[in-house]
């Protein structure tokens, strides 16, 4: 609808472990930032040194901080970050208007028995999983999600891909506004 009133909002960005998301966390804020979003991005202590060992503890500490200023912001969490965000929300450290999640680490997940006992009571969230995402496939993160499901949740499964990322600023977007 034309006369829909577009309403800026505020976004908290957590990306991968990969020292290369410093780079896809700039691009996609830059992406959301050129529509009218404020977006805070929390860059890992990882990501400056150059290595792949993140602190989750140290993180999710750090994404409290950064979102303490942010009015009820629309989480947007890539891989690893997905567990950080629902850690620091599931402490209720972060207080979202819901999330969009990014390539779920289903092993990262698995592997951390509070994150898992968080899912339920998660804001409305949608999950983004690549078909054939080397991290855990569309199919077995629609499985995980469903047994851990919050009460509102969407699954997205992007066909035919078989890689961990997930690079379409439009898409990403669309799926951030849908929690206004």
């Amino acid at each position: 609808d034309p006369r829909t009133i577009f309403l800026p909002m505020d976004i908290l960005l957590l990306g991968g472990q990969s020292p290369r998301h410093l780079e896809w966390s700039r691009a996609l804020a830059e992406a959301l930032e050129s529509h009218g979003h404020h977006v805070a991005r929390l860059v890992y202590a990882n990501w400056l040194a150059g290595t792949r060992v993140i602190d989750i503890e140290a993180e999710v500490s750090a994404a409290a901080e950064l979102a303490g200023p942010l009015d009820r912001p629309v989480v947007v969490a890539k891989s690893i970050g997905t567990v950080i965000a629902t850690l620091a929300i599931g402490r209720r450290l972060i207080q979202p208007a819901g999330e969009v999640f990014l390539g779920l680490p289903l092993e990262a997940f698995e592997n951390d028995p509070e994150a898992v006992g968080y899912l339920p009571k998660l804001p409305p969230v949608t999950v983004v999983q690549n078909e054939d995402d080397p991290f855990g496939s569309a199919e077995k993160a629609r499985e995980f999600v469903s047994a851990h499901a919050p009460r509102q949740w969407r699954f997205e499964t992007i066909p035919a891909v078989n890689t961990h990322d997930y690079v379409d600023s439009d898409a990403i977007e669309r799926w951030v506004e849908e929690h206004i």
